[in-house]
């Protein structure tokens, strides 16, 4: 499998961590950033993607783990729904 970016995963993570302390965010899990960023996906009016295309993008091979973190607004699951 290639990976997105050139980066062993152990050096992604070291510079993670290092990124996290020069900002002082000690509670933050790279985890955190991984829900944040499905979460604003799921919602982004723009980008209009299905839990199937969320799924490749994260890497979710089970959608019950990918459910885990798309928690997509009332609001938005709303109008995807009026403009069917």
């Amino acid at each position: 499998m290639q990976r997105p970016f050139p980066v062993d995963p152990n050096t992604a993570s070291a510079i993670f961590r290092k990124a996290k302390k020069a900002v002082g965010l000690h509670h933050i899990r790279f985890h955190d950033a991984r829900h944040t960023a499905i979460t604003r996906l799921a919602d982004d009016e723009k980008a209009n993607l299905s839990m199937l295309q969320l799924s490749a993008i994260s890497g979710h091979s089970d959608p019950r783990m990918l459910k885990r973190y798309y928690n997509p607004k009332p609001e938005r699951l709303a109008a995807k729904i009026a403009h069917l």
